[in-house]
């Protein structure tokens, strides 16, 4: 749909406690990083979420696109829930 890229997703870990680093990719990591870094009772926005990575990490130019598909794959895995 047309907007997608731009739209905000609010998000927050569900299961950060019994996260297993070693079974997730890459991104995936970054993300319950960011979020349990963030900790925002609300969740955290995508720009939150980009703008904590990009302070920690190298990251491609095209990353927050990835990044945004990610988080949409997590929450369709009901890795990360998706809060209004």
């Amino acid at each position: 749909g047309a907007g997608t890229e731009n739209e905000s997703i609010s998000v927050y870990g569900t299961e950060v406690a019994g996260w297993q680093p070693l079974n997730c990719s890459r991104y995936n990591a970054m993300v319950f990083e960011a979020l349990s870094t963030l900790k925002d009772t609300n969740g955290s926005d995508l720009n939150a979420i980009a703008s904590f990575i990009e302070q920690k990490h190298q990251v491609p130019h095209n990353f927050r696109r990835t990044l945004s598909s990610r988080i949409r794959t997590l929450v369709n895995q009901e890795k990360l829930e998706k809060v209004k």
